[in-house]
């Protein structure tokens, strides 16, 4: 008897990958609240500092919140999430990388790092998320007209 090959899909699927992420971006969101004082010295000078970082703060828990709520619109707020932590990598990451002493330099491209590879998985997140919720994802029917074709005739 045979065993059936597993792909990873099937064992860990997208939606709970989007769940795991969202809720680590409203953490995040809630982190830039919490710590906002520790937070306004690494602003550009030219922004009224603290307003802006609750605003980021608000923006990752709305972004994060319409990934969980999983709406037609939850692609829409992937792509401006995206945008917002890229936004967010050159005024904190790239910015402090260039202007601060050599000893910490590494900290700001480790964040720099972070930071791209979370907007990175936001436009992943918004290209798998379904215009309508009734209609499955374009490469389900693929697979199964592949698995069908290579299936041995019964």
């Amino acid at each position: 008897m045979a065993k059936e090959k597993i792909s990873l899909p099937e064992l860990i699927p997208s939606r709970f990958i989007s769940i795991i992420y969202a809720v680590a971006i409203i953490a995040m969101g809630g982190l830039f609240c919490y710590f906002a004082d520790q937070i306004v010295p690494f602003m550009p000078h030219r922004f009224h500092k603290a307003l802006w970082v609750y605003l980021i703060g608000v923006g990752f828990i709305a972004g994060g919140g319409f990934i969980i709520y999983n709406k037609p619109s939850a692609r829409t707020a992937s792509y401006l999430l995206a945008i917002l932590i890229f936004i967010v990598a050159v005024i904190l990451d790239l910015r402090n990388l260039y202007n601060r002493v050599d000893d910490v330099k590494y900290i700001y491209a480790l964040n720099l790092c972070r930071d791209l590879g979370l907007a990175a998985t936001a436009i992943i997140i918004g290209n798998f998320q379904r215009e309508d919720k009734n209609k499955r994802h374009r490469y389900y029917y693929k697979s199964r007209e592949e698995k069908s074709i290579n299936e041995p005739p019964k």
